[in-house]
């Protein structure tokens, strides 16, 4: 891949992320929100290959400013989606949590002085303009081999253990993340093959169903982080409801965990 194709593939990450700041800043739609926070992570993956391509890691990092729309975004998201579960886990046991009242506070979706944390298109450009400076002039078959091998030697270093706290199953799952990206960067952005085989089709498809139930999961233990702060807010007959339908919830977390672990114990993959 020559320098003018890297260029283009970082235009078209930032043409979509101006996109979905825009919809973010006109209606902070739960879709747009979503669909930036996944483009910068397509976009993180790609700049850790180009990184190895440098020979320098870390060379080509997000620019702090988007970073930090990054982070707000996903307490934005967290904050959605954690409101639309509570809201539906109300609403399908209304005999056994009819008194349910979430003081949301700090727990549901805030807006105010959003726009602060919400750049502008100059924004993004600069952005761009700098990772443009540093792009390499090619990549080469080596530096993907690596990016790849790197990703399944830390998820192996976790696998191998077989026992494994929410934190290692999350990074389990970025690192299956990343190698998807960059497979399908491949095949839909860059419109060509990978310079070798990697996974075949059934592997790729055992990897996103993994990674799948592995974000689910992490969706869980947030879940019960939200419900334990809302918690702390509601008197004592509240609480002892949601001691119930925390219970519920932890009981969902475990049966998954078991199903996850029973997947990473037979792989597929690695």
């Amino acid at each position: 891949m020559i320098k003018q194709n890297t260029a283009h593939i970082i235009r078209m990450f930032f043409k979509r992320l101006r996109k979905y700041a825009g919809k973010m800043k006109k209606d902070g739609s739960a879709e747009a929100i979503h669909l930036f926070r996944v483009e910068i992570k397509k976009l993180r993956a790609f700049l850790r290959l180009l990184s190895l391509e440098l020979k320098k890691e870390d060379e080509l990092k997000l620019p702090s400013k988007i970073k930090k729309m990054y982070k707000y975004a996903g307490k934005v998201r967290d904050r959605q989606l954690r409101h639309k579960r509570m809201k539906a886990a109300i609403k399908n046991n209304k005999q056994q949590f009819p008194e349910i009242k979430m003081v949301w506070n700090d727990v549901a979706e805030k807006r105010g002085k959003r726009e602060n944390k919400l750049l502008s298109d100059e924004d993004f450009l600069a952005a761009e303009l700098k990772l443009k400076k540093k792009l390499p002039n090619e990549i080469g078959a080596a530096a993907v081999r690596t990016f790849f091998r790197l990703k399944l030697d830390n998820i192996l270093s976790i696998a191998n253990k077989g026992s494994y706290s929410n934190e290692e199953l999350h990074t389990i799952r970025k690192g299956l993340k990343d190698i998807i990206y960059i497979i399908k960067l491949y095949h839909s952005e860059m419109k060509i093959k990978l310079p070798f085989t990697f996974w075949n089709k059934r592997q790729e498809k055992a990897a996103e169903q993994l990674a799948q139930a592995l974000g689910i999961y992490n969706d869980l233990c947030v879940d019960l982080s939200f419900l334990k702060r809302a918690m702390k807010k509601n008197d004592h007959t509240k609480k002892n409801e949601m001691q119930s339908l925390r219970n519920i919830w932890l009981a969902e977390k475990r049966k998954l965990k078991k199903e996850i672990v029973n997947s990473i114990a037979m792989p597929d993959l690695f």
